[in-house]
């Protein structure tokens, strides 16, 4: 369900049922704790405080995270969907691009995957978005209609950026994981995995799988 296209109470309903998951706890953590901005809880735009040459403030978008659920073919239980999130891609707008935004994002969701107890995983495969200075809720809502994201067209490209990215996610604190029961595209995505198992659900069920194909 799309939460932009709720009203005020199919919203609440929507957040209260999620909100008994760690899953649902997860994404609405980010969005409470007022650093991202969602209107989906599946995009969420990483604010930034700046200071323009009259010394006034102003917030802008400097990062886009796409989350969501998807299901495990070997944990069938509802295990893995109330306590795993995937992260879909990661996008830091260019201006920002080697200022440590990619690194604050990751730090940003491995808390709360340990405050929210959730198993937070992804794949190190190049995603792109052009991110215009997006100040407030309303430029992202006239944005987003003619967004232009996508993988890039080069293959060959992907896969050699993929390696440093990996590299990128390793160093940040997350751990390579072997995708194991996660349908991919094809193997060398799934080796391109990485995961972070979030504190106090290791002898979970859901973390007793996991930690069978984490390797930090």
């Amino acid at each position: 369900m799309n939460a932009s296209k709720m009203t005020e109470k199919e919203e609440k309903e929507y957040c209260e049922k999620i909100s008994k998951t760690n899953s649902g706890k997860f994404l609405l953590s980010l969005y409470s704790d007022g650093l991202f901005w969602t209107d989906d809880l599946k995009s969420f735009y990483l604010i930034r405080d700046e200071i323009d040459c009259d010394g006034g403030q102003y917030r802008v978008v400097v990062g886009l995270v796409n989350l969501e659920i998807v299901p495990n073919s070997y944990l069938r239980s509802n295990e893995w969907i109330f306590n795993a999130v995937h992260i879909h891609s990661i996008v830091v707008a260019d201006e920002y691009r080697g200022a440590g935004t990619l690194g604050c994002i990751c730090s940003l969701l491995i808390r709360a995957a340990d405050e929210n107890g959730v198993f937070l995983f992804g794949h190190a495969r190049p995603f792109y978005a052009e991110l215009p200075k997006l100040k407030s809720s309303v430029d992202i809502e006239a944005w987003k209609p003619n967004a232009v994201s996508a993988h890039t067209t080069s293959l060959a490209r992907e896969k050699k950026e993929s390696k440093n990215l990996l590299r990128k996610y390793l160093e940040y604190g997350f751990c390579r994981f072997d995708g194991h029961g996660i349908k991919m595209a094809n193997r060398f995505w799934k080796e391109r995995s990485f995961g972070y198992l979030g504190s106090g659900i290791s002898d979970s069920e859901i973390g007793r799988f996991v930690i069978k194909h984490l390797a930090c």
